[in-house]
């Protein structure tokens, strides 16, 4: 799979993600599955990742994001994150590997925040408070992806301070 294959693959997946969470604040399980399955085949065709940095990627990427939905659920007694956000993380994770997880999680979570400020006046919204997360981590896993698959390497291996 050529990097420019896996970009436009990766796109078309997190634009579908995108616009079905936006609108009904629900990621299909079977898009989730799909980006997880296709990351842990790609992995396996990258030097600079092994499908075990993969796995260990998806891990991360669930333990983490499970961790922030239980601790907002304890403090806040209400949902924060959404299973399916969880599940996309976990996704994602076999795209991002274990190095760029910290990176996608950085960059979703300021998109996330940027989107909800815009709608801080929008009284139109149909989803009342609650804003879709997946949008900001499907742009994020977009451009981690991206820049990975452009460098052959991490993205923090990339940035000099």
């Amino acid at each position: 799979m050529t990097p420019v294959l896996a970009v436009a693959w990766v796109a078309a997946l997190c634009a579908t993600i995108a616009v079905i969470d936006y609108r009904t604040m629900i990621i299909p399980n079977w898009l989730n599955l799909t980006l997880g399955l296709s990351g842990l085949t790609f992995s396996s065709l990258l030097p600079s990742m092994s499908p075990f940095d993969s796995a260990l990627g998806a891990v991360l990427g669930g333990l983490l994001t499970a961790g922030v939905r239980a601790a907002h659920l304890y403090i806040r007694d209400v949902e924060g994150l959404g299973l399916g956000d969880v599940k996309l993380a976990m996704a994602a994770g076999t795209w991002t590997g274990f190095e760029d997880m910290p990176p996608f999680l950085f960059i979703g979570a300021v998109l996330g925040f940027l989107f909800a400020l815009s709608r801080i006046d929008d009284q139109r919204s149909s989803t009342g408070s609650k804003i879709p997360f997946g949008p900001s981590l499907a742009a994020s896993l977009l451009v981690v992806v991206s820049f990975r698959l452009v460098s052959g390497a991490p993205l923090l291996q990339q940035i000099s301070f």
